[in-house]
């Protein structure tokens, strides 16, 4: 199952890069980062739980 978890950490690194650099490319810090950045927690935390049924199995 460690597979998986590699999988899963890259594509949560993908996910928080692309979310910085658009964040980044509005240049000043907008109101709308701190959403981006709740919804970075929430999906890396979703992923990490679903690795963890997955263990279970």
């Amino acid at each position: 199952m460690r597979g998986i978890r590699g999988i899963v950490l890259v594509l949560f690194l993908l996910w928080f890069f692309v979310a910085w650099f658009v964040v980044g490319m509005e240049g000043m810090l907008t109101c709308w980062e701190v959403p981006v950045a709740f919804v970075a927690v929430i999906v890396g935390f979703a992923m990490w739980k679903f690795t963890h049924l997955l263990q279970n199995k």
